[in-house]
């Protein structure tokens, strides 16, 4: 998977090939040796051109020639049937690559949300999460019987509370086509998407990768899972 760090080509360190990529002529080769991809959290936003718009404002920033492979990388992984996880800025780029918008600044655009960027250490919780019965996350979740201290079930809504860490200044706005809300913040902020049908493919607005609750090995799992099987 391509992680926080990349280069412009193959560079060698020491005599050990260190393997990075926002080549698109790449893309063939490594799609076809990936099983899955992750796509992690990163300092980056997802340039507003590729959603029609604008930088409307100064906390955009943005690295085009990353998203664009990105975002190509992952559409031919998810041609091939291969698994894509999307974790943070990955969240949002799964919803623009299928259609989806971008909230640039949060603060600015929904004055109601709050509490989405912690100042303390992020293996700790900082708001609520929702998670939609009608879901693969939420199946997932139940299916490694993740369901713990961290987490309840409300009986009324039937959702998973889950507790999640949070670090970011941009969010969902409108949701791609071929994709459904997964995960909700209390005040309102969409925290997870996935595809509605197809292979697996799903994205996270928290950093699950610092695995502060128990469905965050849930997710981490399902996504080995279905890598493991290509």
């Amino acid at each position: 998977a391509v992680g926080r760090r990349y280069c412009e080509a193959i560079v060698r360190h020491g005599g050990v090939p260190v393997l990075i990529c926002n080549n698109l002529s790449s893309i063939h080769r490594y799609s076809e040796i990936l099983d899955g991809l992750l796509l992690s959290g990163t300092a980056i936003d997802v340039d507003p051109i590729f959603y029609g718009e604008t930088f409307h404002h100064k906390t955009t920033i943005t690295h085009p020639t990353r998203t664009q492979y990105d975002m190509a990388i992952a559409q031919k992984m998810l041609d091939n049937g291969k698994p894509v996880l999307g974790i943070n800025y990955g969240c949002q780029l799964i919803n623009v690559m299928h259609g989806g918008t971008l909230h640039q600044h949060m603060i600015e655009d929904v004055p109601t949300a709050g509490g989405h960027t912690q100042e303390r250490l992020l293996v700790y919780p900082q708001h609520t999460v929702s998670v939609n019965p009608e879901t693969r996350l939420y199946d997932l979740i139940f299916a490694a019987d993740s369901i713990g201290a961290e987490s309840t079930t409300n009986a009324e809504t039937k959702c998973i509370e889950l507790n999640v860490n949070s670090y970011h200044h941009q969010c969902i706005k409108t949701v791609g086509p071929g994709l459904r809300v997964a995960a909700r913040a209390t005040d309102g902020i969409i925290e997870g998407v996935e595809v509605v049908s197809g292979n697996f493919c799903m994205g996270v607005q928290w950093h699950a990768e610092f695995l502060s609750n128990c469905a965050d090995y849930a997710i981490f799992k399902a996504f080995i899972e279905a890598s493991a099987n290509e």
